[in-house]
């Protein structure tokens, strides 16, 4: 079987990369014909999908971003993929139970138990674990546009510090499966997720599940920066989803309009198109069971 290494070689200040070449040996030496190639750009077809029609599994070396970056190819061309964890939240990977040691990597391709997962399409873009927009899209956003170097879960703390000042309330208005969601006051954060999982295991949305053939939606409501500080708060306690003020909806199809522009991200990046991540209008839906997740065997 041909193997597919794409790598992030900015992923875990170079480590993706040598890691990369580690597992290529590795794989060479246990008689996989391998293919490699580095992330580059958001058109994966341009560069990934003749090379991925000939691979039978697809290893992702990086974060969450890489994962999401390849995603879309994966589907059209029917590969399962394995995420080696080099990022820094890594949450696909947790979500699953996927290791970076090369003999777990080995036992996983050996077996091939393949397991197919739903993914989001967010005004046209695939992602697999979650969009948002308010405050958790604009801590994303402060963060890329100040990066200078590596970044580790402790470099989410000043942005977000930064932007529970500069926030304020936004105006939406939310319909799932055709039914208008009623919102009576402002919104800190809209999540609209796939997986529960998330940055500092917060998991605000800790209800998604990969395999359900839905979208969770969590409206988090709040007219001041206590408010918003009050829902950090109870995601860190786990204590979000008791709260009656917590708007909760599931389903296939999510449309989302602003009263005025607003940051979008889906899994953790701006996506592709809109200046600045700014949006007026998402679109969102579910395909189920379109991607398949090579399992880890321990």
């Amino acid at each position: 079987m041909r193997v597919m290494i794409v790598v992030n070689p900015r992923s875990g200040s170079g480590r993706a990369a040598r890691a990369g070449v580690r597992i290529d040996a590795c794989l060479r030496r246990a008689g996989y014909d391998t293919d490699c190639a580095e992330t580059h750009g958001d058109r994966a077809e341009e560069w990934l999908d003749d090379r991925l029609e000939k691979a039978g599994a697809l290893l992702v070396v990086g974060g969450d971003g890489a994962v999401r970056s390849v995603a879309a190819t994966a589907i059209r061309t029917g590969t399962p993929i394995y995420h080696v964890p080099y990022g820094t939240a890594n949450l696909f990977a947790r979500a699953f139970g996927m290791k970076r040691r090369a003999d777990i990597v080995l036992r996983s391709l050996r077996c091939c138990h393949i397991h197919r997962v739903d993914v989001g399409i967010a005004n046209g873009q695939t992602f697999v674990l979650m969009a948002s927009i308010g405050y958790d899209a604009q801590v994303v956003y402060d963060l890329a546009n100040r990066r200078r170097r590596a970044i580790s879960r402790l470099s989410y703390v000043a942005p977000m510090l930064r932007q529970l000042f500069a926030w304020r309330p936004m105006e939406l208005a939310v319909t799932v499966d055709g039914e208008q969601i009623d919102l009576d006051t402002g919104c800190g954060l809209l999540i609209v997720a796939n997986c529960r999982h998330y940055m500092w295991r917060l998991d605000p949305v800790r209800r998604a599940v990969m395999t359900d053939g839905q979208l969770d939606v969590a409206v988090f409501p709040a007219r001041s920066r206590s408010d918003l500080l009050r829902w950090i708060v109870k995601c860190a306690a786990g204590r979000q989803l008791a709260d009656p003020a917590l708007v909760y909806r599931m389903g296939r199809r999510v449309e989302i309009v602003c009263s005025e522009p607003q940051r979008l991200q889906i899994d953790g990046d701006p996506p592709a198109g809109a200046a600045g991540g700014m949006v007026r209008k998402v679109d969102l839906s579910v395909q189920p069971r379109a991607l398949g997740v090579l399992l880890p065997i321990r």
